[in-house]
Order: structure tokens, then sequence, then C-alpha cells
């Protein structure tokens, strides 16, 4: 008998996977503004690597989450642009990168949370911590969408705006970064 109640316990326990998850494909980008024109730089090069617990009813854990940009990644449409901004990013000794520490989960649907972390966000060599908001959604094959969007400012990490980038061009402090991720477990 008690071997009976020990495996209808067992068949019901949820059992609890910490997994890897690595970038699968996506991308990151940053608009901002000018007197001239909007600008954009974006990336589809992307390290990521996160630890989560997921179960049978979904996202319980994130244990870790890491990602990295090397700034020679980020391009527009304009080559002079691309220059000036791998400059003002200091790009030839530092990458862009996140390292989360604290995550916060909220279901907001079926297989879809709202995580907000918590990490040192480094860019052009300059750290602070940041709070990062993003939509993790479960995808029936098994891979998961990341997305999300955040507003920073370039003198936050002691960025200057990049000058004479046209002439007469005045680029704007504030900035967003937007991503569109997918990540999967590594086979």
């Amino acid at each position: 008998m008690r071997l009976f109640f020990l495996f209808i316990f067992l068949l019901f326990v949820n059992n609890v996977i910490a997994q890897d998850f690595y970038f699968s494909s996506g991308y990151v980008c940053a608009q901002g503004t000018s007197n001239v024109r909007e600008w954009e730089i974006k990336t589809d090069s992307i390290s990521l690597i996160t630890n989560m617990e997921i179960d049978s009813f979904g996202l319980s854990k994130i244990n870790s989450l890491r990602f990295y940009i090397e700034a020679k990644n980020l391009k527009s449409n304009y080559p002079l642009m691309n220059k000036r901004v791998y400059k003002a990013l200091k790009g030839y000794q530092n990458r862009i990168y996140f390292n989360g520490v604290y995550f916060k989960i909220s279901p907001t649907g079926y297989k879809k949370y709202l995580v907000e972390s918590e990490g040192n966000l480094g860019i052009a060599g300059y750290n602070q911590i940041a709070k990062i908001k993003a939509i993790f959604e479960i995808k029936p094959d098994g891979t998961i969408s990341v997305t999300g969007a955040q507003a920073l400012k370039m003198s936050s990490f002691e960025v200057s705006p990049p000058k004479n980038l046209v002439r007469y061009m005045d680029i704007s402090n504030d900035f967003m970064v937007y991503f569109d991720l997918v990540i999967a477990e590594d086979k």
C-alpha cells in the first residue's frame, strides 16, 4: 500500500529542471534622435546565456542571465555613423553587457511572463546597476521569446554623443534600446 501512495505522489510531483538557454536569433537595436533625423544602430550578433528553472506549469525561476555585444557589431545604414558610434562607445576597449543578479517573475498569460531583472549594465567601460523589464514567452517548440525596451541616457555611461556626425547635427542624450530575441536550449 505504501508503494502505491509513493507511486501516486511521484506521479504528481512537479519536476523542476534547471536548463541553460542560449541566443538563437533576433536583434538588439538602439534608437535616438537628433536635430536632423532619427538614428538607429542594430546587431544580431549577440552572446547570451541564461539558466532558468522550468516546470510543468512554466517558468518558475531565473538563476542567471548574461549577455554581451561587441560594439563593432552595431551597425547603421551610414558607414560614417558606424565609425563615430564605435568611437563614442570606446568599442576598441569594451563590450556592452548585462549580468543579471535579481529576477522577479510575474505571469501575464499562458506561458507568458513579465521578468523584472536587476544587474550590472556596462557600456563604454562604465558600469552601473540597471533594472530591465522583458516579456518572456515559452513557445510550443520549447524556445523562449524575449522582448522589451529600455530608456537610457548616454551621459549615464559617460558616453559623449558622437560629434560632427553630419555637419551641424546635434544628437540627443536620450535613447531607447529595443530587443527581440529567441533563446533555445543547446541540444
